[in-house]
């Protein structure tokens, strides 16, 4: 649809925006894992022309509803130290992105929203919904699927993402590719993009690549039929063009990564 391809050129170029976002996670029924139904909101900014991004997270019961402040700037992440009860250590901590990725990937729920908008031109089966308001802005809601394999493949980061994983990171992007995923999105009058919506179902996914894993593992761990793993996004978006600075910490403010420090819902690295 035209206008979605518009509205992703639009938003690219907006330079700066605020935004807010809701992400529930449901991964029940892993085998020897608690039930995990999370809950992490956030706000923050982010600057299209540098790829920078401010967050603050509540992480809800990840981390017993303690905030997380980031600043993402190209690839290197800034974690503010004061919500995350570290002693000896300086305000700031710095990594590259690529080292804080193994687990639950904060870094990319930052960066959804410069990613949001690639994936417009990628949705099919677009349905017009009607005509609603998001934060005071007349806006009108479609409706269509992602093919979540070319989804990942046109952001650009599956690959180095799921090479973490071995073997498995192949087998799960096969399975990835045949998952079609609702997407809801809110266009203004200026093609802007306002808000969007994603629910991933990653069941079928987790219980394919167990099922080839089981072709050559006498033992393979079983999946419940019933499993749940899914992830379901919500991100708004508004003050577009409003006056942000998103930059790095000073200098003399930022320290090195403690040792065996890791973020909740990541490995250790």
């Amino acid at each position: 649809m035209k206008v979605l391809t518009a509205a992703a050129t639009a938003t690219d170029t907006i330079g700066t925006a605020r935004m807010e976002m809701l992400v529930r996670l449901d991964f029940s029924g892993m085998p020897g894992q608690p039930a995990q139904n999370l809950t992490i909101s956030g706000t923050g900014a982010f600057d299209v022309a540098h790829k920078a991004v401010q967050l603050e997270m509540n992480l809800g019961k990840l981390a017993g509803d303690k905030n997380l402040r980031m600043i993402v700037i190209g690839n290197t992440v800034y974690l503010d130290t004061s919500t995350l009860g570290l002693a000896g250590v300086k305000r700031w901590i710095m990594e590259p992105t690529s080292a804080i990725s193994s687990g639950l990937d904060y870094t990319q729920l930052a960066q959804a929203a410069f990613n949001g908008p690639k994936l417009l031109s990628q949705l099919q089966g677009v349905t017009v919904v009607g005509s609603e308001s998001v934060k005071g802005a007349a806006t009108t809601h479609y409706r269509g699927t992602l093919d979540l394999g070319k989804a990942l493949s046109a952001l650009g980061n599956s690959d180095q993402s799921l090479s973490q994983l071995g073997s498995a990171g192949g087998s799960l992007m096969n399975a990835l590719a045949s998952i079609n995923v609702p997407m809801n999105v809110w266009i203004d009058g200026q093609d802007r993009l306002r808000r969007f919506t994603m629910l991933m179902d990653l069941a079928p996914a987790f219980q394919s690549v167990m099922g080839s894993m089981g072709e050559s593992n006498p033992s393979p761990t079983a999946l419940p039929t019933d499993l749940k793993a899914s992830v379901d996004l919500d991100y708004t978006l508004y003050d577009f063009g409003a006056s942000i600075s998103v930059a790095a910490p000073p200098a003399n403010e930022v320290g090195p990564v403690p040792a065996n420090f890791r973020l909740p819902g990541t490995s250790p690295t």
